[in-house]
């Protein structure tokens, strides 16, 4: 016998609860989607900086390893910031 699903409340589905949840979610960010760089340290990360600019390279992920920048070392951000 297959177990009965889950409910959160005997006439509430759980399919529903983790839907309104989501969309719940999606109403509270969506002005952030209107958001653009902030002048605090966007030029140093993205702007100004060629090996970003440039895209995800073999050179430029050996730099994001090998490289502080602005004083941090955070290869994956430099990594995630070429791909973009």
């Amino acid at each position: 016998m297959a177990p009965k699903p889950i409910m959160v409340l005997p006439f509430f589905p759980t399919w529903l609860a983790a839907g309104l949840v989501v969309l719940l979610t999606m109403a509270i960010y969506w002005p952030a989607l209107r958001c653009g760089l902030v002048n605090y340290d966007d030029d140093v990360y993205v702007t100004s900086n060629t090996p970003v600019q440039n895209g995800l390279t073999p050179e430029n992920s050996k730099w994001a390893f090998l490289t502080p920048v602005s004083g941090n070392w955070h290869p994956l951000t430099m990594l995630s910031l070429m791909l973009d």
